[in-house]
């Protein structure tokens, strides 16, 4: 009976120090990873996938195999210094159209939007962007030539 408590006890403590030295090691595991994953800057994406929240179209491949007959998006994160993106592209809550490209090449015959965020001294929009919350119109200039057609709107903060 003595021989099997000692090599219980062993056994036991063995364990015990198998587990302490995981359980540092995951620590430091843990210490050195980042606390959120940020998603990929760029990648595509078929045409029939939903568009992840916060990404914008950057371009559009009609002739992309691999999507069995659908387009192929490039879609990314956006920066709030500015990004040109497609005019079927989501605009990310806070972003606002600063100028209108029509028929850009890059987007397959779609407009080109060139999105960035308000700053609070105020920036000229055009017409058919969102109004960021927050913010109101406080001069339209008739036709502006940057927003191919539509009026601009300059707002600030209010």
């Amino acid at each position: 009976m003595k021989n099997v408590t000692t090599w219980l006890t062993r056994l036991l403590v063995a364990l015990t120090a198998a587990v302490t030295a995981l359980a540092g090691a995951a620590a430091t595991a843990q210490a050195a990873t980042p606390t959120a994953i940020r998603p990929a800057t760029s990648f595509s994406i078929c045409a029939n996938s939903p568009i992840p929240s916060g990404y914008v179209i950057t371009m559009i491949n009609t002739a992309a195999p691999s999507c069995g007959g659908f387009a192929q998006y490039t879609i990314q994160t956006p920066v709030s210094t500015g990004i040109l993106i497609c005019q079927n592209s989501p605009i990310p809550s806070g972003y606002v159209i600063t100028m209108i490209n029509g028929a850009d090449p890059s987007c397959d015959g779609y407009a080109g939007y060139f999105i960035r965020t308000p700053v609070s001294s105020g920036i000229l929009i055009c017409e058919n962007s969102p109004i960021p919350a927050g913010y109101v119109v406080t001069r339209i200039s008739g036709g502006d030539s940057s927003c191919d057609g539509y009026d601009g709107e300059f707002i600030v903060a209010a």
